[in-house]
């Protein structure tokens, strides 16, 4: 199910390409936004995963390189498979997918 869209869209590049995109924040129960880019595709991906995977650089810039170009091309490419079945549906992005994807794990994932 689709969370309510925010009322505005903001012009951004998009996390995952070097193109322009648009983002929406959502008002669901995951804090994400949308960002519709004409590379990519839809996708939805969620504040943890922002904050882990995207955004996750700290003061000393440890985590900076988290997501390098492959991994962000992988992310892309599953983004576009997925719109092949539902081109209209948002792919989710969170910190589960991004870790299935990618094989790396959030620099906060604690071991079990």
């Amino acid at each position: 199910m689709r969370g309510d869209k925010g009322v505005t869209a903001e012009a951004v590049k998009c996390y995952l390409c070097p193109k322009g995109a648009s983002q929406e924040e959502t008002r669901d129960n995951m804090g994400s936004i949308e960002v519709r880019c004409p590379e990519c595709g839809l996708y939805r991906i969620t504040d943890i995963a922002m904050q882990f995977y995207i955004l996750a650089g700290d003061p000393d810039d440890r985590f900076e390189d988290l997501l390098d170009g492959e991994d962000k091309r992988k992310l892309a490419g599953y983004i576009r498979a997925k719109h092949e079945r539902d081109k209209d549906a948002p792919v989710l992005l969170d910190a589960r997918t991004i870790e299935e994807v990618t094989g790396k794990l959030s620099p906060y994932a604690t071991s079990v």
